[in-house]
């Protein structure tokens, strides 16, 4: 972050139809995008040695396809993910390409522009040796609540709480479809329940936007078909979120 603590501010040029008002650093070794409304001292934090960050936040998930901690900090909690390398093609692949919290960071963008809830990205960054990318990590705000898959699990949803969630699903769902998209991940675990039972979108990693023709018509039964397997043993709940998804 610049010294005098005022972002030089542009668009994440990558992507026009994508793009929200940000501060971008470049170096040979490191590319760093974040929010100017993002706290000063956390984007120094992040731009820092971001192991610390790491160890000392509270493990959200520790996975071989990413670790994602909770920090408090500035005031607020946030969330730091860092996307862990698969093996050899894959790391190979993404040397050249958008980085996994690059395609986060898009994605997350055009979803809230499109009224849907994911947490707010803040910061994107990517270990880089010159034009090739090794590790990326993404710093987000932090969203409190279960699961769709505990908050359905626990029995403790009651028939109006289930109904609203559907409607709240309804929505996402005439929403990516409205952007042409797939979200390529539909768990119940990627869906978190705030406490007025609003949804929020999680995984954006794998979410392509502006699909058509028979690309789009399979990546939507693709991701119908996914999500629907989560409630085979809650016929009950899974006729609720049928009724919506299959409303024009």
């Amino acid at each position: 972050m610049p010294e005098n603590g005022s972002p030089r501010t542009e668009p994440d040029g990558s992507d026009r139809e994508a793009a929200r008002p940000a501060a971008i650093e470049r170096s040979f070794r490191t590319s760093i995008v974040y929010a100017p409304e993002a706290p000063a001292a956390l984007i120094r934090r992040f731009s820092g040695e971001i192991d610390p960050l790491l160890r000392n936040g509270r493990m959200l998930k520790d996975g071989d396809r990413c670790t994602v901690v909770q920090i408090d900090a500035a005031g607020g909690s946030f969330v730091v993910k860092r996307y862990n390398r698969k093996g050899p093609l894959h790391t190979a692949g993404h040397l050249v390409l958008r980085s996994r919290a690059a395609w986060c960071w898009r994605n997350a963008c055009r979803v809230l522009g499109a009224g849907l809830a994911t947490p707010a990205p803040l910061a994107c960054r990517e270990r880089r040796v010159g034009p090739f990318r090794l590790e990326s990590y993404l710093l987000t705000t932090y969203v409190d609540g279960p699961t769709l898959l505990e908050y359905v699990r626990s029995g403790d949803a009651e028939p109006a709480g289930l109904e609203k969630l559907a409607d709240e699903f309804g929505r996402i769902w005439r929403g990516l479809g409205a952007l042409r998209a797939r979200h390529h991940d539909m768990k119940a675990t990627n869906f978190i329940v705030d406490d007025e039972r609003r949804l929020w979108m999680l995984d954006l990693d794998g979410m392509r936007t502006g699909l058509s023709g028979p690309r789009l018509r399979h990546a939507r039964r693709v991701d119908r078909e996914r999500f629907m397997r989560n409630w085979q043993d809650w016929p009950e709940v899974a006729d609720r979120f049928r009724a919506r998804i299959d409303t024009p």
